[in-house]
């Protein structure tokens, strides 16, 4: 492995990140944190860190991931996991014009016990974006469980008069809802609900084969610990429409019978501003090049297109 060669572009993800902390720890004597993995990826960078005496960890929520232009900043959110992996090659690309920024789970470096709610994380989070960034617009991207925490971020944002554009990657999921579920916001909240029991039971599985891997590390014992609160968090969100602007970034045009969430899905909560925008690629390639560089112009087209009057 070459002094500059990137972690995750080599093929690493959370389980091999948490593996490679736990030996840094155990091998060197020194506690890194995930966000230090994901803003230091290569071994030269890690061993600047590793060689600088004064160094502290970045605690705390609010992580800034890239330096960029004089754009609104973006605010990526993390998903499932807790952790923002997932989009260093997105960041990368965005910060070409914009500032990136990511909220990572309370929880995941032991400085906080995890969060319970869509609702305590949203105000943690807002709490944080508002001392760092102000008043002025933002764009809050989100996939998965983020979408639930996005949501709720900018309701609450906008309730507050401060601009917000929320824009949702690939991240929608239908189910058909029951036929005795009364209005269009229950039947959004049961679709996220049997979304939410999905991720449960894969949460299951993969704290399983964390357990066979890294078996002792307490980096895995707190991403799982961060996945059990996500799940129960999750499930329990019932969103509210707010008046502001929705950019939902899909993949491929969905076959009419297939479990994702169509766009009136979204339209029933964005009663300011929606659109959605096909990419290419799919759900497991679409952050990673080459596609992630469609994403990211489709990203920074969206923020600069004109606000659409209902």
């Amino acid at each position: 492995v070459a002094p500059d060669a990137n972690f995750f572009e080599l093929g690493g993800h959370s389980l091999l990140a948490v593996s490679l902390l736990d030996t840094i720890e155990r091998e060197m004597g020194t506690r890194l944190t995930l966000s230090v993995l994901a803003g230091h990826p290569t071994v030269s960078a890690l061993a600047r860190v590793l060689l600088d005496e004064g160094w502290e960890p970045e605690r705390g929520s609010l992580i800034r991931m890239r330096t960029g232009g004089d754009g609104p900043p973006f605010v990526l959110l993390h998903a499932f996991e807790g952790h923002l992996f997932l989009y260093n090659e997105l960041a990368d690309r965005l910060s070409v014009h914009h500032p990136v920024f990511g909220c990572q789970a309370v929880g995941l470096d032991d400085s906080a016990p995890p969060l319970g709610s869509v609702e305590q994380m949203a105000a943690h989070y807002l709490a944080l974006v508002d001392e760092q960034l102000g008043d002025g617009p933002i764009v809050l991207g989100a996939m998965c469980f983020g979408v639930s925490v996005g949501l709720e971020m900018a309701r609450r944002r906008c309730s507050a008069g401060k601009p917000t554009h929320l824009m949702l990657i690939d991240s929608a999921w239908d189910q058909v809802a029951s036929s005795h579920t009364p209005g269009p916001r229950r039947s959004f909240a049961v679709r996220l609900r049997s979304r939410a029991l999905h991720e449960f039971t894969r949460g299951r599985s993969w704290m399983r084969e964390t357990i066979r891997m890294v078996t002792g590390s307490p980096y895995a014992r707190r991403e799982a610990r961060v996945r059990r609160h996500t799940a129960k968090a999750w499930y329990e969100y019932s969103p509210l429409p707010f008046d502001g602007r929705i950019t939902m970034l899909c993949v491929r045009p969905k076959d009419p019978g297939a479990r994702d969430w169509k766009a009136e899905s979204l339209q029933l909560l964005a009663v300011g501003d929606f659109e959605s925008i096909y990419v290419p690629g799919d759900h497991f390639t679409l952050l990673r090049a080459p596609d992630v560089g469609h994403l990211a112009d489709a990203m920074i087209a969206a923020v600069n297109r004109p606000v659409i009057t209902p």
